[in-house]
């Protein structure tokens, strides 16, 4: 070992030795090193935005470039000696560069710097728009999902496109978690979190949150107190560009609360209660809530309540319900809080009843009104009100006429556990008007979305939200699927559903438990002579009833609108006139005068049927094809027409026709004339001077008249000048 280092001694200072000896020769010259070269990277965007084939990452006006966003989406590759795709370099948000102009939008790009080299990459950068909250009724559900639905603040039409994304497992496009919160109330216990998952759109304008543990399309489980938190990181993520792109973002954080049956704006946490009395009376029978005030007011959190003897008073749907006379304690819990209230049953008789959904009711014209619509209560007074119950035919009576369509109050008679009183509600009846087909569509038309027949009543139908038979009563459901039939080849088919949505009925077909999507020539759909439409009478949000309200009759078929399937691979519209009549019985009209058809058929909209026209006397009055009469001269006719080509076979109907040759001015035989100062001016003067009157007529006659007896107007006969004839 010593050797080999002595050797390696030796050897270095030989090679020293060298190097002197060479330098003083000048063998060596002076020799510069160069900087090794910057290395060659190239970069592919593995995930972002598309425009017009070209790949961008995202970035928006006026924030702060999302760098580990940009790093998770791209790839960076060391460039070969050949020019090909070398090792994989790996990227961190420190790579990514500070360069991107975020000041406007449109394109720009970033460096990124990594394994030696540097290599710019493009960013688009979208403009975010500023929108103000939503409205806790705009809180609304989508199958599972929470629908977010900014019908006011986004402004256009909507598109409907659906588009979802699992944030937790795509991190791909860089939406935060936290972005929008499902959290119980404070005092709850566990103060359980929901957690955000899927976030998307169903349209333009509503936005989609998928949370963990609960579906939004039944709340029933979601405490009261719940709070909804979006965040100052909330962003409405809309698929643009073949990627999630956050389009809208809110102006201020915002906070909404769960009371139990719909969200309104958040105030606080529930941090204690009190109540409003430690002892109360209450009847047998009756049904009351506690007095408990949350604190601080405007929170919201569900108090659990036990009964001490349930035979004397229970829980039941959050209130004390007396069940005979006695005493119980009734213990309030709300989170780790407590408190009692002594209740006291005493037996009494109620005093009458009270309406408990008092609204404005709605029947048809000429309708039975609907009793079991209206919930009434025991009143005991003191405003403690016994269990509510609806009416009918056995505990209550009503005298309504609903033959004059408008507003009007109806006393009702309700008897009840030795108790009659009255209540009052208030009644719409609304009119039911005569339905008229404006278009139509069937499965194998372009743009039909229903994939079923529709016919269209947009000039008549008044119906603001769709209306499906299982809103109907089963009379209701029934008499609209026996008033619609389809056949073929004389055999009739299933009308498997039938749907009112807005102005359109929409009807499936079914043949051999199968939707008819295509059809044969002769198919005949029909709607039926006496076929109810229904509407929905109370408030609505996006063609869906909101509140209270009722489904209706508002229209009828007044006759049957056949739909039959020819050669030209279309339903056409075919509708057999049922009448024939007059407008008015005696058209009067002047010589020369004209008149339009004074007839039309019953429906007036039939398509079946052509009419002919024959005048008793032409001379008098005559009449073309078209209907259209005109006066000739003075007498009278009568116009005798006929519908033909229906199934009905002819019908006739006539009318008179009454013409007067009307005058069209009066003139003299003289354009004026002399008198002495002082003269009268009558028309035996004018006679004695050979002057006379005449009448024109629009036929052109003229006829003479006699003067006599005539009086003159602004006639001054002491003037001393020639006057003309102030004619009357």
């Amino acid at each position: 070992m010593i050797a080999k280092i002595n050797g390696k001694i030796f050897a270095l200072v030989a090679l020293c030795f060298c190097m002197l000896a060479a330098t003083a020769f000048g063998l060596f010259k002076t020799v510069k090193i160069a900087a090794a070269a910057e290395a060659e990277i190239t970069a592919e965007i593995t995930a972002g935005a598309t425009r017009g084939g070209k790949k961008y990452h995202a970035a928006y006006v006026g924030e702060t470039l999302d760098k580990e966003l940009i790093a998770r989406n791209t790839a960076v590759y060391e460039v070969t000696a050949s020019g090909g795709k070398g090792n994989k370099i790996s990227l961190s948000a420190s790579n990514v560069g500070d360069d991107a102009d975020l000041s406007e939008e449109g394109e720009t790009s970033v460096t990124i710097s990594a394994g030696g080299g540097s290599v710019s990459v493009p960013v688009y950068v979208y403009r975010t728009e500023t929108i103000e909250p939503l409205s806790p009724d705009h809180i609304l559900s989508w199958s599972s999902a929470f629908n977010f639905y900014f019908e006011s603040q986004i402004s256009g039409g909507e598109a409907t496109r659906l588009a979802t994304t699992n944030i937790l497992s795509d991190k791909s496009y860089g939406i935060d978690e936290d972005l929008v919160i499902l959290r119980t109330p404070a005092l709850h216990g566990g103060n359980e979190e929901y957690k955000l998952h899927t976030v998307g759109q169903v349209s333009e304008k509503q936005m989609l949150c998928f949370f963990s543990n609960i579906n939004a399309g039944d709340l029933s489980s979601l405490p009261v107190g719940s709070v909804l938190e979006f965040n100052d990181n909330f962003r409405f993520y809309r698929y643009i560009d073949e990627t999630y792109i956050a389009a809208y973002r809110l102006s201020e954080v915002a906070k909404y609360v769960w009371t139990g049956s719909g969200w309104t704006n958040f105030v606080a946490d529930t941090r204690d209660f009190s109540l409003s009395a430690d002892k109360i009376e209450l009847p047998a029978g009756a049904s009351h809530p506690l007095g408990i005030r949350l604190i601080p007011e405007g929170s919201y959190i569900a108090a659990s309540m036990v009964s001490s003897d349930e035979t004397v008073a229970k829980i039941e749907n959050g209130m004390v319900r007396c069940l005979k006379a006695g005493t119980a304690d009734i213990t309030v819990t709300v989170g780790k809080k407590s408190a009692k209230v002594a209740v006291t049953v005493t037996n009494a008789k109620a005093n009458g009843f009270k309406l408990m959904n008092e609204r404005v009711f709605h029947v048809s014209r000429n309708g039975t009104f609907d009793l079991s619509k209206v919930s009434v209560a025991p009143d005991f007074g003191g405003g403690v009100y016994g269990d509510a119950f609806s009416l009918s035919g056995d505990n209550a009576s009503v005298a309504l006429d609903t033959s004059v369509v408008g507003r009007k109050t109806a006393e009702i008679t309700v008897s009840r556990g030795g108790v009659s009183a009255k209540v009052s509600v208030t009644v719409e009846v609304v009119d039911v008007t005569e339905q008229i087909p404006g278009g139509f569509w069937s499965a194998e038309d372009s743009g039909n979305f229903f994939g079923a027949i529709v016919v269209h009543f947009s000039g008549t139908f008044r119906n603001p939200a769709n209306v499906y038979l299982s809103n109907l009563s089963a009379e209701q459901k029934a008499a609209v699927l026996g008033g619609i039939e389809f056949a073929r080849k004389g055999e009739k088919a299933e009308i498997a559903n039938v749907e009112f949505m807005t102005s359109l009925l929409t009807i499936d077909v079914k043949i051999d438990g199968k939707s008819v999507k295509s059809y044969r020539e002769g198919d005949v759909l029909t709607l039926q002579k006496g076929l109810p439409f229904y509407s929905w009478t109370g408030e609505t949000l996006q063609n869906v009833p909101k509140g209270d309200g009722d489904f209706v009759q508002t229209g009828v078929a007044a006759c049957d609108i056949r739909y039959v399937y020819g050669k030209n691979g279309k339903f056409n519209l075919d509708i057999q006139y049922t009448d024939a009549v007059v407008t008015e019985d005696v058209v009067r009209l002047g010589v020369g005068e004209t008149a339009p058809a004074n007839v039309s058929m019953v429906p007036s909209y039939a398509t079946v049927g052509e009419w002919f026209f024959v005048s008793e006397n032409p001379s008098v009055a005559e009449i073309d094809v078209n209907g259209k009469v005109t006066a000739k001269s003075a007498g009278k006719t009568k116009i005798y027409a006929y519908l033909e080509g229906g199934s009905l076979g002819e019908l006739s109907v006539s009318f008179d026709v009454e013409v007067t040759d009307e005058v069209e001015s009066f003139f003299l035989n003289a354009e004026s004339i002399t008198l002495e100062a002082g003269t009268d001016l009558t028309g035996e003067y004018l006679a004695a001077k050979g002057i006379y009157g005449y009448v024109s007529y629009r036929s052109g006659r003229a006829e003479k008249i006699n003067l006599a007896g005539v009086t003159f107007g602004d006639f001054d006969k002491t003037r001393s000048e020639v006057t003309p004839f102030p004619f009357f």
